[in-house]
């Protein structure tokens, strides 16, 4: 006996494929982000609809991931380590990347200072 798939999910069926709250899944629906439809009073989404907003969602990582090593490479490919790298477990936070790398850009676009004396 072979399953049967339905062609519409519900917003509720949909938030628990996705693991989202059913508020974050009309969300995603009332800003475009995910497609669906209205059937009577009732939004309903494809199996496809889905399938594109997972895709999307891995494509936008992904690139953010190639834009992160890129900025690393033009800084002098660099990583950024935290301190707590250096003990069993430790990890770097995305927060501490982020910091790190805004104060290394600053250091590296600084104008030089003007001397303020008058010759």
């Amino acid at each position: 006996m072979t399953a049967v798939t339905p062609l519409f999910y519900d917003l509720r069926e949909t938030a628990t494929m996705l693991r989202v709250d059913y508020s974050t899944a009309w969300n995603l629906v009332n800003t475009g982000q995910l497609k669906a439809m209205q059937i009577g009073r009732r939004w309903k989404v494809t199996q496809a609809a889905i399938d594109a907003f997972v895709q999307q969602g891995t494509e936008a990582v992904q690139q953010r991931a190639q834009g992160h090593r890129n900025a690393c490479e033009r800084i002098g490919g660099r990583t950024w380590a935290s301190s707590s790298e250096a003990t069993p477990g430790g990890s770097t936070s995305p927060r501490q990347v982020a910091s790190a790398l805004d104060s290394r850009l600053r250091q590296l676009t600084a104008r030089p200072r003007r001397n303020s004396t008058t010759g």
